[in-house]
């Protein structure tokens, strides 16, 4: 199975007892092959990730505007 190209990276969230949101880390919430699966998977994975993430193309190693 070859790698995707793209890949979101989002933010950990959690939120503790009095109500803050704070981030325990980063994890690799989505991969995809095209553009169009990367911007559909910023919007799907928005509340998961609770706004934290940056989709990077492997090819360039650069950060991609959704």
């Amino acid at each position: 199975m070859a790698s995707k190209r793209y890949i979101l990276i989002g933010g950990n969230p959690f939120v503790g007892y009095t109500g803050t949101e704070t981030f325990t880390g980063l994890k690799i919430a989505n991969e995809a092959s095209t553009i169009e699966e990367a911007k559909k998977m910023w919007e799907t994975n928005y509340e998961e990730c609770g706004g934290l993430m940056l989709i990077v193309d492997t090819e360039t190693n650069c950060e991609i505007d959704p």
